[in-house]
């Protein structure tokens, strides 16, 4: 029968209709997706077995799990299957089973089975006659996915081996068969490890699990006594369990809201009930008593995955997913949180009753927090039941109350006196609860009141307790004992009034002493208070007390405690009168000399008030008078300061330490700078008047961004490092503004303003700004000058000026006039006289007699005009009157005056037609002067220069020639140039010029109007590249412009002397002095003479034929070529184009001898010749142009070629050497070579002059090759 029920059921479900394999992937989902948790099956077979408990009651219900290798067998020995259970365990969300209907059952969804293909693919179930599997790998869909084998029932009754023989027919039995066991065996024990998946089953009793022959554990559940539990593991008590069950009733609107969800999300059995059951499992400690705990996760019998971190565990009927891990966001489940919520306070009540109602407020919760608003049914339980729940045992034990009527006394001050004393505080209805009830600050989250060291001073501030220590001495003393013992550390309480003193009033601890004999007596600046004798004497009995009241500022009196406690209290109260003044004063100088003050009594006093003669005052806004000797004396000057009177002072020869005394206490005596932190800028006004003027300056000047101006008194904006200095508005006072800068520029250090920037704090950031100081001499009448007055500081030249301006313009006026530069610029003092007032100066002294003082301060006004010139600034007031001072110390207007700029030459002394220098000013200021003032400039080139009977002289040119390379030496030392290069560069001049004697030499100048201003002889002249003298060169009148000429035609300076030297020395005689003076002399220079200097590069825009680079190996005096250019065979010459892998730097030549001129000229002549010749050979020309055919062209090129109508340049660069690498190029032939780009060529000639191995080799395009590198100029002198 049970047989053939099975093998019907699997004809029926094997069919492989069209919807099979659709059910078929659904299972697979289902299983593999659904239930996630390997371990989820142990649940579902625990859930299978608790709703099948044995029909004899008397029978517990125990189950097992047996692992074997490749098995797990899971057995219970409640009730069998029936068709209706087969029936449902082969379908999906089958209800055949009834449990939807009935509430002692936990599952419903008809799937939870399926769970265990998550883990097996192959199950059999043994339960009485039943006996069947489901099977993945059944011969009929081994290889067909589309079977739904999942349920498909499949009869078997073949038992696999080892298992067969621990099958009990008694039991139902399931076999899983398994892939890894140790997986299986971890996922096990990981479950039951705690034992407390037992808590909430309904019928199972026992859980056992065998591994092979051995039993790894056995858990249990046993009843204790009354809602006591424990769990046992292996027959030891793993917990132990209050477990309390409440049955609410299922309100109709609920029932309604209920009824509208899906038989799918809501079981029929939840659906139609009218009570539900919550359970709360509170853990026990190994003491007994309630423990709380955490991270506890949700029970819907079995546990959830849902975590509340409750300190309790609860089980309830509730709607969770498929793989019952989650709950489901209904309306059902918010009912149980709200009455979850509501019952917690029902278990303490109960609780109440138990041995463990003193710590039944570990189990309160007072709010759970989250976003959700599913959670908010909770917190609404919490709500209602507070004001609702009686739950609280009072102080009596008696009764319980709310939590809103409770008081918690944390100070136990109820231990000790009346309850009324404390409650009367927060009102009438308040019941203070019992003293041993632990966790009660929980209660004040849900509105019960505290009274502890938060609020104590309620009692003391109270009128009723200040009643009772007036009335009771005894009850003073008590209450000052109880708080000694409460109030450990509370600064606070020194200012409370609750000690009786001496008169039977109640005081602050800080102003009362400990009663001492000596000090009985009132001081006539202060009366003494004393705690009350009586109660002194019963506190010292307990020395924890007396130590409490001394940390609380009372203190056995002396001077300093005096001073401590009751001067300073005068201090504060504002009391020091004009009638105590001296003497509270004298008693705190008594102190001051005894060294006994600290720096905090330091600080106390700063407060103090002084008797000045504007009254009682500050002591910060006190000054010293004289008599006290101030480092700056001000009494004289400055009467409306407040200046402390000198009745403090009763011993002459202690005038000194007073001063000192008073200074501790921040008197002022000198220059006093205070500095304000990072202050918002309306709080900075309002400590400092004087901010709000100096804040507007830095908003009109642009400070900061403008766009944040209009938020500037919103608290956005602040300023740092504000330094305010007092004083600065006495500086109109010309008297007291000498003394006051006298003293601040002498510590100008401890001021300095670069260590400390003032900076503007906004909302987009912050910007360093100038200081206070700088901005008040800028705006105010600050700085003394030389007239007597006090001026802006922008307003007055700074006091290097005094000397040349006199009292004419406002100078400052300081002590000490060498003002730094950094100190300068800080002022902002006028550093350059204004050019329209130093044309006034120059006025005023044109009609003063002349002398060494007034002609330097002339020139000194020269030197700021031309500063100013420089600067930019131009004149602007009429000059056409103006008169100047001569050459011959007469004042001649500007249009009658020149200024004479000519090289080795001075117009006369007497003359009145030229401006008079200082020796010391630049020849390029002197034009500066002129520009600016409008006076012609005479140049060399204004200058007619006429000479008779000129011959041509070689004496001075070869002697020039001779000292170029000890003049070069020399040059090279002072300007940092090789030495070679210098040599090459004079040579390359000197071979340039002609030298002539002429037998007279005249030079004269006219002006517009024909008029000769300046007419003299000259024995020393040059014009173009022509040199003159006349006479004996080396005469002493001729060397005393000679040296000074050269030097400009030869463009070198600072080498006059030398120059004039060697002119006048042997060449021997000139090396001695170069080692004399420790000059280098390499060998190569000693010896360095016309054969050996290099003449290959001559600047083409000299007169002298250039047009070749030329160089010679031998030292002959002339050219001698073995053949004529135009008879060599140009068929034989060797040509390469050179790429710039054939160039090797390392390779480069070094000095190569020369030749002279007429050589040179005829190396040039032969190479381009050669050329020609070359070019015309190769008969692929249209056109070929030598420019220098027949005469020279001085063109940065020497040949054009056209081939193919396309121009091409050549520059011929010849050299008599074999392999010299390098040559000269031109500064024009350099440009040329760049403008002209790819259509340039240079053809470098070597073996000039030979018949044979004449090599020839160009370089296309050489600016491409400079650019790319591959070519690279061996020496590069830059002009600008």
């Amino acid at each position: 029968m049970e047989k053939t029920f099975i093998e019907n059921l699997f004809k029926e479900k094997a069919k492989n209709d069209s919807n099979s394999e659709d059910l078929a992937n659904t299972l697979n989902i289902l299983s593999k997706t659904v239930f996630g948790d390997v371990n989820r099956f142990v649940f579902e077979l625990l859930q299978n077995a608790d709703d099948s408990p044995n029909a004899d009651k008397n029978i517990t219900l125990d189950v097992g799990f047996h692992l074997f290798d490749r098995h797990l067998l899971f057995y219970h020995n409640g009730t069998h299957f029936s068709e209706l259970d087969i029936k449902s365990i082969s379908k999906i969300g089958s209800l055949d089973s009834q449990k939807d209907k009935r509430s002692d059952k936990t599952g419903y969804k008809g799937i939870g089975f399926k769970s265990v293909f998550r883990t097996s693919d192959y199950v059999h179930i043994i339960s009485k006659k039943y006996k069947f599997k489901f099977d993945k790998n059944f011969s009929l869909w081994v290889n067909d996915k589309s079977y739904p084998w999942q349920v498909i029932p499949i009869w078997h009754e073949e038992i696999p081996s080892p298992i067969n023989q621990y099958i009990n027919t008694e039991n139902v039995n399931t076999i899983l068969e398994i892939n890894d066991k140790n997986e299986i065996y971890n996922e096990i024990i990981s479950v039951f490890k705690d034992c407390q998946i037992i808590l909430f089953l309904r019928n199972i009793n026992s859980i056992s699990f065998k591994v092979d022959d051995t039993v790894e554990f056995v858990i249990t559940k046993t009843k204790i006594k009354d809602n006591i539990y424990s769990l046992f593991y292996n027959n030891e008590a793993k917990s132990n369990w209050y477990i309390e069950d409440f049955y609410v009733n299922i309100p109709f609107e609920i029932k309604q809201k209920v009824s509208l969800l899906s038989d799918e999300e809501c079981p029929r059995k939840l659906k139609e009930a009218d009570i539900s059951k919550l359970t709360f499992a509170a853990c026990l400690d190994s003491e007994n008593k309630l423990r709380s705990l955490q991270n506890t996760i949700v029970y819907n019998y079995l546990p959830t995955k849902v975590c509340f971190d409750f300190p309790f565990i609860v089980n309830g009927d509730f709607i969770t997913n498929a793989e019952r891990t989650q709950l489901l966001i209904n309306e059902w489940n918010k009912f149980l949180l709200y009455q979850l919520a509501k019952l917690q306070f029902d278990l303490l009540i109960k609780l109440n009753k138990t041995l463990y109602k003193y710590d039944i407020l570990q189990l309160l919760i007072t709010t759970i927090s989250s976003q959700s608003r599913f959670y908010e049914s909770f917190n609404m339980g919490i709500s209602e039941a507070v004001k609702e729940k009686n739950f609280i045992p009072d102080i009596t034990n008696s009764n319980l109350i709310k939590a809103q009527d409770a008081l918690i006394d944390s100070l136990e001050y109820s231990s000790y006196f009346p309850p009324e004393h404390i409650t009367s505080l927060f009102g009438s209805n308040y019941t203070i609860i019992n003293r041993d009830l632990l966790y009660s600050e929980k209660l004040v989250d849900i509105g019960s009141k505290k009274f502890g060291k938060d609020n104590y001073k309620l009692l003391i501030e109270s009128k009723a307790f200040q009643q009772r220590c007036l009335s009771s001495k005894d009850y003073n003393t008590q209450v000052i004992s109880f708080l000694s013992s409460k109030i450990i550390e509370d600064p606070s309480l020194k200012k409370q009034k609750f000690i009786l003193d001496n008169n039977r009033d109640l005081q602050a601890p800080e102003n009362l002493y400990f009663p001492k004999e000596e000090y009985s007596s009132q001081l006539s600046f202060a009366s003494l208070l004393f705690i009350n004798q009586d109660i002194y004497l019963q506190l010292k009995k307990h020395s924890f007390t007396i130590s409490w009241l001394e940390s609380l500022d009372v203190k056995y009196p002396n001077e300093i405690e005096i001073l401590r406690k009751s001067i300073f209290q005068l201090i504060s109260q504002d009391r020091i009168t004009k009638t105590i003044s001296i003497e509270v004063t004298r008693f705190i100088f008594k102190l001051y000399l005894s060294e006994e003050l600290t720096d905090n009594d330091y600080r106390q006093l700063r407060k103090i008030k002084f008797l000045t003669n504007n009254g009682m005052q500050k002591s910060e806004e006190c000054y010293l008078p004289d008599r006290y000797n101030p480092a700056l004396k001000i009494e004289r000057l400055v009467s409306t300061q407040n200046y402390i009177k000198t009745d403090y002072i009763n011993n002459e020869s202690e005038i000194d330490k007073w001063r000192l005394f008073f200074l501790k206490l921040n008197v002022k005596d000198s220059i006093k700078i205070i500095s304000y932190e990072k202050t918002e800028r309306t709080k900075l006004i309002s400590y400092n008047d004087s901010a709000a003027a100096y804040l507007e300056w830095i908003d009109k000047n642009d400070y900061y961004e403008n766009i944040y101006y209009n938020y500037r008194n919103t608290g956005q904006h602040a300023v740092s490092n504000f330094r305010f200095i007092f004083f600065l508005e006495n500086l109109r006072n010309y008297e007291f503004a000498t003394l006051f800068w006298e003293i601040l520029l002498k510590d100008w250090n401890i001021f300095n303003p670069s260590d400390t920037t003032t900076t503007y704090h906004y909302r987009g950031g912050q910007k360093p700004i100038p200081d206070y100081l700088f901005y008040f001499i800028r705006n105010n009448q600050s700085i003394p000058a030389t007239d007597g007055k006090c001026y802006k500081s922008t307003d007055i030249y700074a006091p290097r000026f005094k000397d040349i301006i006199g009292n004419r313009y406002p100078v400052a006026n300081f002590k000490d006039s060498s003002l730094t530069k950094e100190k300068s610029n800080y002022f902002g003092l006028k550093q350059f006289l204004d050019i329209d007032d130093c044309i006034g100066l120059l006025e005023i002294l044109s009609y003063e007699n002349i002398n060494n003082e007034n002609k330097e301060q002339i020139f000194h006004i020269y030197d700021e005009i031309i500063k100013s010139h420089k600067e930019g600034n131009r004149i602007n007031r009429g000059i056409s009157n103006l008169k100047l001072l001569t050459l011959n110390n007469q004042f001649k207007t500007l249009n009658s005056l020149h200024h004479f700029d000519v090289d080795s030459l001075i117009p006369p002394v007497n003359s009145d037609y030229f401006i008079q220098f200082s020796d010391k000013i630049k020849i390029k200021d002197k034009g500066i002067l002129c520009q600016a003032l409008n006076i012609p400039i005479i140049k060399y080139d204004d200058l007619t220069f006429e000479y008779i009977f000129p011959i041509e002289e070689e004496s001075l040119k070869k002697k020039i020639r001779d000292i170029i390379p000890y003049l070069s030496i020399v040059l090279s030392h002072k300007n940092s140039v090789l030495v070679d290069e210098q040599i090459n560069r004079l040579h390359k001049v000197i071979i340039n010029t002609t030298v002539y004697m002429a037998e007279e030499m005249s030079l004269c100048y006219k002006t517009e109007g024909e008029d000769i201003i300046y007419e003299s002889g000259i024995t020393i002249w040059h014009e173009n590249s022509s040199f003159y003298f006349s006479g004996n060169w080396k005469s002493p009148l001729n060397m005393y412009s000679l040296s000074s000429l050269l030097c400009g035609y030869f463009d070198i300076e600072n080498i006059e002397k030398e120059l004039s030297l060697f002119l006048q020395i042997s060449i021997s005689e000139i090396k001695s002095w170069l080692l004399e003076k420790g000059y280098n002399i390499t060998e190569d220079i000693i010896e360095l003479n016309d054969d050996t200097l290099d003449f290959t590069d001559i600047n083409e825009d000299e007169d002298t034929y250039t047009g070749i680079d030329i160089e010679i190996s031998l030292s002959h005096e002339i050219f001698t070529p073995e053949v004529q250019a135009k008879e060599a065979d140009v068929k034989t010459i060797k040509v390469e184009t050179i790429i710039p892998e054939m160039i090797n730097y390392r390779e480069m030549t070094t000095h190569y001898q020369g030749i002279k001129d007429e050589a040179k000229i005829d190396v040039g002549r032969w190479s381009e010749e050669y050329i020609y010749s070359y070019l015309q050979s190769l008969n692929i020309y249209s056109s070929i142009t030598w420019l220098n055919e027949s005469i020279e062209s001085y063109l940065p090129y020497d040949f054009v070629v056209v081939e193919n109508e396309i121009e091409t340049f050549i520059e011929v660069k010849g050299t008599t050497s074999t392999n010299k690498t390098e040559f000269y190029m031109s500064k024009n032939e350099w440009a040329f070579m760049f403008e002209k780009s790819e259509s340039y060529k240079i053809y470098r000639l070597t073996n000039v002059g030979k018949k044979e191995n004449v090599t020839l080799k160009i370089i296309e395009d050489p600016s491409s090759c400079i650019i790319k590198g591959d070519l690279i100029p061996d020496t590069i002198s830059l002009h600008i």
